[in-house]
């Protein structure tokens, strides 16, 4: 499994930094202790958005505590406080400050730790459409439709941008790597953020949606992604609601996320959640290292993953949505 004490860290100057703990998340009562100027992002610290009362810390997120459709993905929460003059306080006399600490190396937290880190270029056009298009991408868990020319042309640079991690990703590294791994990806994708922003960035030719059927269910199916643009490719066979099997770990434990592309999926992401920490045996709610997410997508823990094997979590949600549709058909007969 993998070490959350591995860290790794990207200077701009001695003012901006990355710091990578992999699978680590920290309470909000604890980020509080850090140190001023430090960013929490996409689900390092558990809980919704959060300035501290001296504004010297803050927490970006859209995971836990959230609706999806409501909050912006941590990289457009990001673009968003740079351009509302966060660097005009978080400063010294050797510029813009900050310490961002992640746990992961996904496309959110790439474009979010791009912008921190580079806050002179939130204004430029390709950037503006490529954070919007990342946060179409995030609320919908991957399940959107370009509804554009322009846009359909992006997801294909997109594509490009972000294969440094779908590769590994796909490749099952991702829980084994260290945090210096995980910068090394970071640092990939920022790379060919500046390429794109400057006119020299790529697209690829044909988009690989490729996925593997594992089980069909009336609102829901089981898959496993094998296209780094799988998601995409969900969404065009009218998939709307998922579980990702993404792999064995080793020592019996396994890797799952799961979504809807909207809150009006009768598949209920929050009911689910819980149902699976109750057959893991993780309680209370308040405890870290659970399945957790939002109101439309989340996970299996972090750091240790799930020990249920794939038919037990298909069973564990079918049941979970019954159970919830036996509700709601009681509480419409209340209303008669």
């Amino acid at each position: 499994m993998t070490n959350p004490g591995h860290r790794g860290s990207e200077h701009i100057n001695d003012n901006l930094r990355i710091i990578v703990q992999p699978g680590r998340e920290v309470r909000w009562s604890q980020f509080q202790r850090y140190p001023p100027f430090s960013i929490a992002l996409d689900g390092f610290c558990v809980g919704p958005t959060r300035f501290s009362k001296d504004g010297q810390r803050i927490t970006l997120d859209h995971h836990r505590g959230v609706n999806d459709v409501a909050v912006r993905a941590t990289c457009g929460q990001a673009r968003e406080i740079v351009k509302q003059g966060l660097y005009d306080d978080w400063r010294d006399e050797a510029g813009p400050r900050a310490t961002m600490f992640v746990n992961d190396c996904d496309q959110d937290v790439c474009a979010a730790t791009f912008v921190l880190m580079n806050p002179d270029w939130v204004g430029r056009p390709l950037l503006r459409k490529y954070i919007g298009l990342e946060d179409h991408l995030d609320s919908s868990s991957g399940l959107y439709l370009p509804d554009n020319d322009e846009f359909r042309t992006l997801v294909h640079v997109m594509s490009w941008i972000h294969e440094p991690y779908t590769t590994a990703r796909l490749l099952g590294e991702l829980h084994h790597l260290s945090g210096e791994s995980m910068l090394e990806i970071i640092r990939a994708v920022h790379e060919r953020i500046r390429l794109f922003l400057f006119g020299h960035g790529q697209q690829k030719d044909k988009l690989d949606y490729s996925y593997e059927l594992l089980a069909k269910h009336e609102i829901w199916s089981m898959i496993r992604e094998t296209g780094s643009d799988a998601r995409l490719g969900l969404a065009r066979d009218g998939i709307r609601a998922f579980v990702s099997y993404l792999g064995e770990d080793g020592g019996g434990y396994h890797r799952y996320s799961i979504g809807r592309r909207i809150q009006s999926v009768p598949f209920p992401v929050r009911e689910i959640l819980e149902c699976l920490n109750e057959a893991e045996g993780i309680r209370p709610q308040t405890a870290l290292g659970r399945w957790g997410g939002g109101s439309n997508r989340g996970g299996s823990p972090r750091i240790r993953g799930s020990k249920l094997t794939p038919s037990e979590v298909e069973t564990v949600v079918e049941n979970c949505i019954q159970r919830w549709r036996s509700e709601i058909r009681q509480i419409r007969r209340s209303w008669h």
